[in-house]
């Protein structure tokens, strides 16, 4: 699949599925700084799913050696992978 076609299959899906999702979320009472994030959820996981059909053995070098080389111009607002994966811990 082309990542282009990809990318539009995920933003179709981030656009209904993230809204009713993050108003579902249980919260502790705390408030909590909600900044945008400078990659979109739609790209986040556009990458994570091409890794998964990519057959690169780990997500880190798969991210490092051709997400951060090759597709820089796709994604302008590329994250390092430290903060990549830390978003994706949240």
């Amino acid at each position: 699949m082309k990542l282009t076609q990809l990318f539009c299959d995920v933003d179709d899906f981030c656009q209904s599925f993230i809204l009713e999702w993050q108003k579902s979320q249980l919260t502790t009472g705390e408030k909590k700084r909600n900044r945008a994030h400078r990659m979109s959820y739609s790209e986040m996981i556009t990458l994570l799913v091409y890794y998964h059909q990519s057959g690169y053995r780990t997500f880190k070098w798969f991210y490092q050696h051709h997400v951060q080389k090759h597709w820089h111009t796709a994604f302008p607002k590329l994250l390092s992978y430290n903060r990549f994966i830390e978003l994706l811990l949240k």
